[in-house]
């Protein structure tokens, strides 16, 4: 006999392409992978039952090796019946993958099979950046704590095949090894587990359509003997065309604004508190996706992620940080199980270095860039350029071995900008002279000392036609008296840096333009008085607008300059590399854009 008469639609499938989930290595060395999963319902339009025996997997014109599932499945005349490759059967192929995908059903008493062939391509999801963000934050983390998971790993099938089951690991030097497990204690608790109350956040904009909040947790090492709802208590929401489902949380720690159907969801918002509820044995967080508009109907979806950082566990020894981090980029969680720091940059970037940061309200685009050699920093100056962004902001610094690093900070923008790089005194105080000649003003500039007491300047301008006044490498007390004098002839500080010539002596460089508001400026206070100084100043109704630290004699003391305003505002001191570039993600999608940074050893 020839093939069977049989319909085979076959899902996850976008614009007539099967998709797959490109994977992100845990090792160093590891081969590129993706992940396959499959839905297929298989229709019998014969006049009679068939039985299936086979279902093979292959990938034509390559030598890439499919797979076949021995099968014994009876399905009647015109019925429809929905096979999974189960759990155990997901499919890992390299990468670059095949272009095309050959699905081959056998049945008893026919001689052929019956195929259906589509082409192969990433999947791409529906929302901003075509990946999710991690749905936790590295600032919520403790130290030497790790979000952990994998992909290719969920027990359940089905529409979960590309399911997480989240938690979070520390070292306990008790055991000398990562644990889930608070150091001491034996997991009888909830709060035993390290992931039990951390905050739980949305992956993309999106829209509730369905949510839970009055559960009691679970007692540890069990399933409950009756589940009310398999989710427990939880968010179903509508990302693009895909519903996320984000499971688990803690009784009465659902984010009350959230808690209405149709409640509009922004990325990086706070969903809730990690729980065990539902039909959950531990403390853990659960997400899978599905293409539909209802809660649980809908086929399966691979979730890639973006901005976070990965490594197997078993590549972390000791406690240690400085694992081969990969950075993940429209990829899923590697396929062995893996610590997951959901930061842009990993958290081994450098811990030798400090981070001041000041953030205000914003809603335009951003970019921002940390560690780069001047090599780097230019050719990224030059790419960012092109897509509309203009550079706002930048410091450099001396990661040791008079080896510079650059960081950057570009808005959205079409207008001209000059900038240099290292220059030195004599050849950039005329070029100062040449761009506002030239109707370019200052916005900012930095300078070091690239050893024995040789300075240099970086420097960005933009066209402007107001007055500008600028002074290089004054005492402190000349400084405080010219600027009390410029301040009654209508100037505003704009630019200002300390630093510490060879001799010890503290010097400035300062830069105003014409303004008529009120103006505090606080010089070479301890950090606790400024912390303070910042509040007070915020509740009188100034917003920091410029600030700057630096050592002098043994201590590290804070300039800042204090404007009118009433927006938003945040700041922060003294955080490591890896906190601060994780709080940036964070403040950018509440709403909050960069104003000025500055990092520096310690």
């Amino acid at each position: 006999m020839s093939a069977p008469n049989l319909g085979v639609s076959v899902e996850p499938t976008e614009r007539g392409n099967f998709v797959y989930l490109p994977l992100a290595p845990g090792r160093a060395g590891d081969a590129a992978q993706a992940q396959l999963s499959l839905r297929l319902q298989i229709i019998n339009n014969e006049s009679a039952r068939v039985k299936l025996t086979a279902i093979a997997i292959s990938f034509p014109g390559t030598a890439v090796s499919g797979r076949t599932h021995s099968v014994d499945i009876d399905v009647d005349a015109q019925a429809t019946h929905t096979w999974y490759n189960d759990a155990d059967k997901n499919l890992l192929i390299g990468l670059p993958a095949p272009g095309m995908i050959a699905i081959a059903i056998s049945c008893a008493n026919f001689t052929d099979a019956a195929t259906v062939t589509q082409p192969m391509s990433a999947h791409e999801s529906p929302v901003a950046a075509h990946s999710y963000l991690f749905p936790a934050r590295a600032t919520d983390l403790a130290a030497n704590e790790f979000w952990a998971g994998a992909s290719n790993a969920h027990w359940s099938g089905g529409e979960q095949l590309f399911a997480h089951d989240l938690s979070v690991v520390g070292w306990d030097a008790a055991t000398n090894s990562w644990s889930s497990l608070h150091p001491g204690t034996n997991g009888s608790k909830n709060t035993d587990y390290l992931i039990y109350d951390k905050p739980i956040y949305a992956m993309a904009e999106g829209t509730v359509i369905d949510f839970r909040d009055d559960l009691d947790d679970n007692v540890p090492g069990k399933f409950p003997e009756v589940v009310i709802d398999y989710a427990g208590n939880h968010f179903h929401i509508q990302h693009g065309s895909e519903v996320m489902l984000y499971a688990h949380l803690k009784r009465g720690s659902l984010n009350p604004a959230l808690k209405n159907l149709g409640a509009s969801v922004r990325a990086g918002d706070l969903l809730g508190h990690a729980g065990n509820t539902g039909n959950s044995s531990n403390p853990h967080t659960h997400i899978h996706s599905i293409r539909g508009t209802q809660a649980w109907v809908g086929t399966l979806r691979p979730i890639p992620l973006h901005d976070a950082h990965v490594v197997a566990l078993s590549e972390l020894g000791s406690g240690s940080r400085a694992g081969p981090w990969t950075r993940v980029q429209g990829q899923g969680l590697p396929p062995v199980n893996s610590a997951i720091w959901p930061a842009p940059t990993g958290p081994s970037w450098n811990q030798d270095l400090r981070c001041d940061a000041l953030w205000r309200s914003g809603s335009s685009g951003q970019y921002t860039r940390w560690g780069y050699t001047l090599t780097d920093f230019q050719k990224e100056e030059v790419a960012l350029r092109g897509w509309g962004f203009r550079l706002a902001h930048q410091t450099s610094y001396d990661i040791g071995g008079g080896e510079r690093r650059y960081d950057g900070i570009w808005n959205q923008g079409g207008d001209d900008r000059p900038i240099v790089w290292g220059w030195a005194p004599e050849d950039y105080f005329p070029k100062v002279q040449e761009l506002f000649d030239g109707g370019y003003r200052l916005i900012g500039q930095d300078s070091y000392d690239i050893g024995g007491g040789k300075r240099r300047y970086d420097a960005i301008w933009k066209q402007g036609q107001q007055g500008q006044l600028t002074v290089w490498g004054w005492t402190l007390a000349d400084l405080m008296a010219r600027a009390e004098q410029l301040h009654a002839e209508d100037w505003r500080l704009v630019l200002l840096q300390a630093y510490t010539l060879v001799d010890g002596e503290l010097r400035y460089d300062a830069v105003w333009n014409p303004g008529t508001q009120a103006q505090f400026v606080v010089y070479g206070w301890n950090e606790s008085d400024f912390r303070q100084k910042v509040i007070d100043m915020f509740n009188d109704g100034f917003r920091l607008s410029l600030q700057q630290s630096y050592m002098f004699k043994g201590q590290r003391l804070f300039d800042g300059v204090f404007d009118p305003g009433a927006d938003g505002q945040w700041a922060i001191w003294g955080w490591t590399g890896e906190f601060f570039h994780a709080k940036t993600t964070e403040m950018f999608n509440a709403g909050f854009r960069l104003r000025s940074q500055q990092s520096y050893p310690v």
